[in-house]
């Protein structure tokens, strides 16, 4: 039998946490007694549908068959990239550095979105 080992997370780290235990297990048993209700809460809070969902959880445990969200659509560069951008569009996302050390230069977000669409456009308009 192996021995379990419980290491206390640091006060900064804890100040900083999104949730707390209190608020952790009233979830968790949330989403043991009302996992349906639960996961959908949790769906709509942290994902942007394009469609949403019918019907939150199919399952079949016997045969081994769990499908969720059924007909529900997500595009994974909304939820990724673009959902993100009216809030993060300032901060670095790339520092450029050349041979020389004191020669560099800091791509925002919000240039690399705005470049990433020319080059998506400048690809579709030659196909």
């Amino acid at each position: 039998m192996s021995d379990v080992h419980l290491y206390p997370v640091p006060a900064q780290i804890k100040s900083a946490a999104h949730i707390d235990r209190a608020l952790y297990q009233s979830m968790y048993q949330e989403s043991i007694q009302s996992p349906e209700t639960f996961w959908a809460e949790q769906a709509s809070k942290f994902l942007t549908w394009q469609k949403p969902w019918s019907k939150v959880v199919e399952s079949d445990l016997k045969k081994g068959e769990v499908s969720w969200f059924i007909d529900g659509k997500l595009n994974v560069s909304v939820n990724c990239i673009d959902r993100h951008l009216p809030a993060r569009a300032n901060q670095t996302a790339l520092i450029w550095e050349g041979d020389d050390p004191a020669e560099d230069q800091k791509l925002l977000i919000r240039n690399c979105m705005i470049r990433s669409v020319v080059w998506q456009m400048r690809c579709v308009n030659a196909a």
